[in-house]
């Protein structure tokens, strides 16, 4: 009993550094996390969940009070510690990956930050694909730390192609698809292109409005990035006082395209803006966008070919350059020097080639000071993406209706903040309904499951991670609620999708299988119980080691469903390889611990090694009786067993 109230105890001091974090008393919050999480280490061990999430929150409170360095610390160990436990690639590692990409920013690193945060994005394109959610949140943030180191041109190659991605997969008023296109017109109005930047900043304002309503915090700050934007391009003139800092390239469309898509690429690789007529907006008065993209440009470069020659555009903006004097850089591609040229210096590209250094260089030595215009937010993650494990806590202590009452209010305040179909709304809303299955409430969980899953469905897909995660536990609240047939039918459809998408021993398939093991189990079914549990005890072996907690729940499912078909000395031998195993963890003495040992004994007595059995039972009354108190079941149990096989 003392170890339990033990644990108890803990459970309440997390959950009371949970709420003065909720509060934004981050300093209370890490001051009581610090010798929590050691001795959550003690209790628990240092690779158990509630462990691990201690210390990740230690880490967030931290971070948001003033001390990233040390948050950097800890999530640094932590990765390693999941990479150790699950791989580099699992969905676990890298959240605290992104995590540490966070605290290394607000801790003024951004370089590092950069690194990790390529790699956390090659990584989910990998594992979750490029259109997946969380990928697309990573580019998010990889173009916003690169905007943020001047790399300008890095962040809107980013930008451009996750606005396309974005409006494909979210549509165009999603709060992301806004959100990139925000940072975009932030992006295009610092690397010259104001009067591109105003326009999407325009219609990002006018979605936001529509969406989200005027006095939204998201549509206020679009409006401030449009007004200083906006401010920027009234001010610049056709005299060109005003520089923005790109390159303009002139050329001949129909003819030299192959080349200048080629050209802009090595250009903005060598971190320099540019601006060509592909950045031309459908719609737009594109006489008066060439003329202020010249006008406002710092570098003028003319790819000369025969092509280029005789087309009246190209001497109209070679014209337009030399009368308010901006730098012209010829490059000759094709055919001869342009005679009104023949005083500047050129390269020769002939043969395709890219420019010579020297002459990026001399680009590069035209460009003025960059200029800063509302720069997209960064702030480090408070609390975002923990309340998963946070309410698990409460939810131990039976706390159902405490828990569900604050997920309702956090829900209805990010549907309110962010939107019916944000990600982070979806994952609330899930895990309120996980709750809610919990609590005992089946019905109104698999009601909020069917909303969250069709709304995931059409913002992520089908076969997205996350819609699977929402039909699983929507399959475990059908099952828990005594309609075992529709739980079987639900579970063997995720399960063939599950097969498809993520592959047979996934740890979301996996998942699948043990709870279609359990269902089979519940229904009666035991030979398909045991086929079942049987591959998923094997599969999770060798995924995650016979010693995860996971992997030896499986083995205790085939265990019971063998001794249910009277199997008994396979049911012994398997619950001995469970038992074992916990014996030497870090928890030999827990619920699941001592209750393995009781079943492996009672095993080997119905399969007739009665004195073996009465031998492991004798200790094991003791054991419970400390533990658990004299009167507990399994004190009982025991000594029954004990009477029945004595006899």
């Amino acid at each position: 009993m003392a170890h339990e109230a033990h644990h108890e105890q803990l459970v309440r001091r997390y959950h009371q550094a949970e709420a003065l974090a909720q509060s934004d008393d981050f300093a209370g919050a890490a001051r009581e996390l610090r010798s929590l999480a050691s001795e959550m280490v003690r209790a628990f061990g240092p690779r158990h969940p509630n462990a691990l999430l201690c210390r990740r929150l230690l880490a967030i409170t931290t971070a948001n009070s003033g001390k990233p360095a040390e948050a950097v610390v800890i999530l640094r160990d932590l990765v390693d510690t999941l990479t150790d436990m699950v791989g580099a690639e699992h969905g676990d590692t890298l959240t605290l990956k992104a995590d540490l990409a966070a605290a290394l920013e607000v801790a003024g690193d951004l370089r590092e930050s950069i690194a990790v945060l390529r790699d956390l994005l090659d990584c989910r394109t990998r594992v979750l694909g490029a259109d997946h959610a969380e990928t697309m949140d990573t580019g998010d943030d990889l173009a916003v730390a690169l905007y943020r180191t001047d790399d300008t041109a890095g962040s809107l190659r980013i930008l451009r192609e996750l606005a396309q991605e974005r409006t494909r997969t979210l549509g165009a008023d999603h709060v992301k698809t806004l959100k990139t296109r925000h940072h975009l017109g932030i992006c295009l109005a610092n690397s010259g292109d104001s009067v591109q930047g105003v326009a999407v900043l325009q219609e990002v304002v006018d979605a936001r409005t529509r969406v989200l309503g005027a006095a939204h915090p998201d549509t206020v700050r679009s409006k401030e990035a449009l007004a200083a934007v906006a401010d920027q391009l009234d001010s610049s003139d056709t005299s060109g006082d005003v520089l923005e800092g790109h390159v303009f390239i002139s050329y001949s469309r129909q003819h030299d395209a192959w080349y200048v898509q080629r050209l802009a690429t090595h250009f903005e690789q060598a971190g320099l803006a540019v601006w060509f007529d592909r950045n031309l907006v459908h719609g737009e008065d594109w006489t008066r966008v060439l003329e202020s993209r010249i006008n406002n440009c710092s570098a003028f470069v003319v790819v000369m070919t025969p092509a280029a020659r005789k087309s009246n555009w190209v001497a109209r903006e070679i014209a337009q350059a030399e009368e308010l004097q901006r730098p012209i850089f010829p490059l000759l591609l094709e055919g001869q020097r342009f005679f009104t040229l023949r005083h500047l210096q050129d390269d020769d590209v002939r043969s395709g080639s890219m420019p010579s250094p020297a002459f990026v260089e001399r680009l590069r030595a035209a460009q003025p000071p960059p200029k800063v215009a509302s720069a997209p937010a960064s702030s480090f993650p408070q609390l975002q993406g923990l309340r998963y494990g946070i309410d698990f806590f409460v939810v131990r202590q039976g706390r159902y209706a405490e828990t569900i009452m604050e997920l309702r209010r956090i829900v209805a305040k990010s549907e309110a903040e962010l939107g019916l179909e944000h990600a982070d709304t979806l994952s609330r809303r899930h895990q309120l309904a996980s709750c809610l299955a919990s609590s005992g409430d089946h019905a109104a969980a698999v009601e909020l499951f069917d909303q969250v899953i069709a709304a995931r469905t059409r913002v992520i897909g089908a076969q997205a991670p996350k819609t699977l995660e929402s039909r699983r536990e929507q399959a475990k609240a059908v099952m828990d609620s005594g309609s075992l047939e529709e739980a079987e039918l639900l579970l063997t459809e995720l399960g063939t999708v599950e097969a498809q998408a993520l592959g047979t021993e996934s740890e979301g398939a996996l998942t699948t299988q043990h709870r279609l093991a359990t269902c089979y189990a519940r229904m009666g079914d035991h030979e398909r119980a045991v086929r079942v549990a049987a591959s998923v005890a094997d599969g999770r072996d060798r995924v995650l080691g016979a010693a995860d907690f996971t992997a030896l729940e499986s083995r205790r499912l085939l265990a019971s469903s063998l001794g249910s078909l009277e199997r008994y000395q396979e049911a012994a031998q398997h619950m001995a390889v469970v038992a074992s195993h916990l014996a030497d963890s870090n928890q030999p003495e827990s619920d699941f611990a001592l209750k393995s040992r009781i079943d492996h004994a009672v095993y080997l007595g119905n399969a007739g090694d009665y004195r073996q059995a009465v031998a492991l039972l004798r200790p094991l009354v003791d054991v419970c009786a400390r533990v658990l108190g004299d009167t507990h079941t399994y004190v009982e149990a025991c000594r029954n067993a004990i009477r029945v096989f004595e006899s």
